[in-house]
């Protein structure tokens, strides 16, 4: 799927270092466009554990790293997020089939 996200707060530390930044420096872009696929598995009747990988297609910065006079490499920097989460949901019809394993009942 697709997602957006927008920027709220920003604290950057680099190197141990906190850098001065903020929403309004422009360092960062304010909204986010990324693309994330996710998958959803049945533990057991209403228990699952859903994993998630969502990556920006824009980039949310350029930043200039300076490695020496006049060489200067410009980057562009993406988000990468990488999600783990359980899930238990409540008041989930369950049945035992003929193999004897929990599934859903058939819709009416």
């Amino acid at each position: 799927g697709m997602a957006w996200g927008r920027l709220v707060n920003a604290k950057e530390i680099e190197n141990g270092w906190t850098r001065t930044t903020s929403i309004r420096s422009k360092t960062y872009k304010n909204n986010e466009w990324s693309v994330l696929a996710d998958v959803k598995i049945r533990i057991w009747k209403g228990l699952k554990i859903n994993f998630r990988y969502q990556y920006t297609f824009v980039p949310i910065r350029e930043r200039d790293f300076y490695v020496g006079t006049p060489i200067e490499l410009r980057r562009k920097q993406y988000n990468n997020v990488l999600t783990c989460r359980i899930i238990y949901v409540f008041n989930e019809k369950f049945e035992k089939n003929a193999k004897g394993k929990w599934e859903k009942p058939p819709l009416k």
